[in-house]
């Protein structure tokens, strides 16, 4: 029989209570201008870790809790990584908040979109048969796209503005869809991917403990963002070792065994 689902988003007796009432006030000062700095995760890791009592009965904050680790986990937050944490609080907050926070990111993203189309019009003040500039590659990367050596300023200039209107999925993103053999999705824009990933978490919440599961076994796979490494299928495997509420001990032991098999699969490439 399946689990049931597990609900993020604060209900109304939750927000009403002093612990909720709080959250949500630090969460919608925290999203307030569509942008996330690193000093504002910080924060407000700071705050759910010290507010455990207070709060052990909301599980959103458990679920943020994990966002923050993941994307703190290796000491860099990447631009990725802080439109993850602004998605993940869009969840835990009451609609009405919620509407707020997500019409914020998208005014500050269109903002930040049109400096660099500025950025990109400049790189394209060169004739067509000059190739790519390295700061156009390195823009590309950074939109999920890597560049042919023989790419041209202005097809490149034409590329990002392409991947701007619809980025591809970013490397981690990749290396989810790898992991739970999804890689046809690998074609969507990276906003289609994050839905997906939301609502892949929400349907079974052990499939994000799998993940992290793999993560922590494969730390060194994990901080270099390389979807190579990633065992193409490896999250069903672990999903199935994993205990259900209540599982029996060896079900754990398997678990073990399969993120020590993962391990053993990178070191062996």
């Amino acid at each position: 029989m399946s689990r049931p689902r597990i609900r993020i988003t604060l209900t109304k007796a939750q927000a009403a209570a002093p612990a909720g009432a709080a959250l949500i006030r630090l969460l919608e000062a925290t999203t307030a201008d569509g942008v996330l700095s690193e000093i504002e995760v910080t924060a407000l890791r700071a705050w759910l870790n010290t507010e455990l009592a207070a709060t052990a009965a909301l599980p959103a904050v458990e679920y943020l809790r994990r966002v923050l680790d993941d994307a703190l986990g290796d000491g860099v937050l990447t631009d990725d990584e802080r439109l993850g944490v602004l998605r993940a609080i869009e969840r835990v907050l009451p609609p009405a908040s919620r509407t707020v926070a997500k019409d914020a990111r998208v005014a500050a993203r269109l903002q930040q979109a049109v400096g660099e189309s500025a950025v990109a019009k400049d790189l394209e003040e060169s004739a067509d048969g000059r190739l790519a500039s390295s700061r156009q590659k390195a823009y590309l990367r950074a939109l999920g796209h890597e560049p042919d050596e023989a790419l041209t300023l202005s097809k490149a200039s034409t590329l990002i503005d392409q991947l701007k209107r619809s980025p591809r999925p970013s490397p981690r993103q990749r290396m989810v869809l790898r992991f739970w053999d999804q890689r046809e999705l690998e074609s969507r824009s990276r906003e289609e991917v994050s839905d997906w990933m939301d609502e892949w978490y929400d349907e079974d919440p052990r499939r994000l403990q799998a993940w992290e599961t793999w993560k922590r076994a494969n730390t060194g796979a994990n901080a270099g963002n390389d979807p190579a490494l990633v065992p193409v299928g490896m999250g069903h495997r672990i999903l199935a070792a994993l205990p259900s509420s209540g599982g029996r001990p060896w079900r754990r032991i398997a678990l073990v065994v399969v993120a020590v098999l993962a391990v053993l699969f990178i070191l062996g490439r």
